[in-house]
């Protein structure tokens, strides 16, 4: 039985002041983070929403 979800943060990223707020990279370290915060057989059932900005077209390798 799934525990029922407690609303709390799984990460967060500090940034230095002059970051700007549209970092593909900053948004895909704490998405990662986040995700390794999960029980592996929790992780398939994950829908991640963002605003338009998090559209941000990045080249991973």
């Amino acid at each position: 039985m799934t525990p029922p979800p407690t609303g709390e943060s799984l990460a967060a990223l500090l940034r230095p002041g002059r970051a700007t707020a549209n970092e593909a990279a900053d948004h895909i370290e704490v998405l990662t983070a986040a995700l390794c915060q999960l029980p592996a057989e929790q992780r398939r059932r994950v829908l991640v929403r963002g605003e338009g900005e998090a559209a941000t077209r990045v080249s991973v390798s």
